[in-house]
């Protein structure tokens, strides 16, 4: 993870398992991501600067995998996709409203 002066990166320990946390420079939570042994493994979420979830997802040894999602800053659903083996396996984005 490569860390800005804007942000920083902390770790919650346990044995096992690490919860990393990168804040911005106000101290508001940007991602949080589970790390086993040092590899991303387990739930990753990223915010938006107001707190709102913009993506939500998966790591397994290190890798995306699963269903990710991606939200607007007004939690409306942009994109859905799956991930296998490095590949996108389907994916469905929403077009934005007409104005």
């Amino acid at each position: 993870m490569q860390s800005s002066k804007n942000q920083h990166f902390q770790f919650k320990w346990s044995k096992t398992w690490n919860l990393g946390r990168v804040y911005d420079c106000n101290g508001s939570i940007k991602e949080l991501t589970k790390y086993k042994k040092g590899i991303k493994t387990g739930c990753y979420r990223s915010f938006y600067e107001v707190g709102k979830i913009e993506t939500k997802g998966k790591y397994k040894k290190g890798k995306e995998v699963g269903v990710w999602k991606l939200w607007d800053v007004d939690g409306v659903l942009l994109r859905k996709w799956g991930i296998r083996n490095d590949t996108v396996i389907r994916g469905r984005i929403r077009q934005p409203a007409k104005i």
